[in-house]
């Protein structure tokens, strides 16, 4: 009985870490522009498939936010502009 409970204890603190880490699914690229042109960039950051961050440069209103599926391999593309209280995507150029 005691090599039973043992197991269970095992498997439900096994099943606990699982759920608890985190799950990156996108490597999510965004890179600032001086304006909606989208020609002359400032800076960017990247969040990646290992958690790893990265920022180099600034962050202006204007910006192109890449996604890239870790385990999928899809990949998205859209422009955002701040107006002041949330980014608005809007059409790229």
């Amino acid at each position: 009985m005691r090599t039973i409970r043992r197991s269970l204890t095992v498997v439900a603190l096994l099943l606990i870490a699982v759920t608890a880490s985190p799950q990156v699914v996108q490597d999510v690229i965004d890179t600032w522009y001086t304006d909606g042109t989208f020609t002359s960039w400032v800076g960017y950051s990247e969040s990646d498939c290992n958690a790893n961050f990265t920022q180099v440069g600034s962050q202006t209103d204007w910006m192109i936010q890449d996604r890239y599926g870790c385990y999928s391999g899809t990949h998205t593309t859209h422009c955002f502009h701040w107006d002041g209280s949330t980014w608005v995507q809007i059409q790229c150029p």
